[in-house]
């Protein structure tokens, strides 16, 4: 299984949100608080996500490592 490391900005950074928000904000547009509870929520998953994929990772390590050192049988 082939891994790809992409590091990506959080979402709340990417320009194409903050040019929405700030059309949004110019137009005083109702949906710009909810707009902004749904980037916070995202903002949440990412960093959830993120701790899982580390913990995976680590996990990995560890289960890598233990096969290792475990003792081969002698025939």
């Amino acid at each position: 299984m082939a891994r790809s490391k992409t590091a990506t900005a959080p979402i709340q950074e990417n320009e194409h949100v903050k040019e929405l928000l700030a059309i949004l904000r110019e137009n005083n547009a109702p949906s710009t608080q909810d707009f902004l509870a749904v980037l916070n929520q995202v903002g949440a998953m990412e960093k959830q996500l993120d701790a899982a994929v580390k913990e995976l990772a680590a996990m990995r390590q560890e289960l890598k490592t233990a096969q290792e050192q475990k003792p081969r049988s002698v025939e």
